[in-house]
């Protein structure tokens, strides 16, 4: 309200590591809880709310007490409290998932490296027979042999010229 925190929860003091009379002190800066890479972000979305804008939620990088990094998902909505407008904010910390999501693309990568590095045609394809994916020496087999360049989404049906292929293939 008017730029000041006037209520935390006590899951939000334990996560940011502070105090409920440091929320509320007047020498507490909200900005101090957003990484500077965010907060330009949220300066804006502030600067809608006080021009009475909804804003949809967003994902940011917030900073503890400790300068522990949460990645977070900010949902806010304007309010009254205690007869005036306030920005009610909603934190959901995504930093677990967001973990996840990393080390899931990374495995991928390694996984894609492993698979277009191997000395084996590999490909896969779904139930209509379409390129789904394909590793490099598949797809040079493919062009030095049919002179064709291979393509996620078309049919490996549609590389084969004789119709008995086609048959033995499904």
């Amino acid at each position: 309200q008017y730029g000041k925190v006037v209520y935390v929860n006590k899951k939000a003091q334990r996560s940011m590591g502070y105090t409920k009379e440091e929320f509320y002190s007047s020498g507490f800066k909200f900005l101090d809880l957003i990484t500077p890479e965010n907060q330009k972000l949220v300066l804006a979305n502030y600067s809608k709310h006080a021009k009475g804008e909804d804003i949809a939620p967003y994902e940011c990088e917030l900073v503890t007490k400790t300068g522990e990094r949460i990645n977070a998902i900010i949902n806010t909505k304007l309010v009254e409290y205690c007869g005036e407008q306030a920005i009610l904010g909603i934190v959901t910390d995504i930093t677990e998932r967001k973990n996840l999501e990393r080390q899931l693309i990374n495995e991928q990568n390694l996984m894609q490296a492993t698979i277009n590095n191997a000395d084996a045609l590999i490909f896969s394809v779904d139930r209509n027979y379409c390129y789904t994916s394909f590793n490099r020496p598949h797809a040079l087999v493919m062009k030095a042999i049919f002179g064709v360049d291979i393509q996620v989404g078309k049919s490996i049906l549609d590389y084969m010229t004789v119709d008995e292929d086609r048959e033995k293939a499904k």
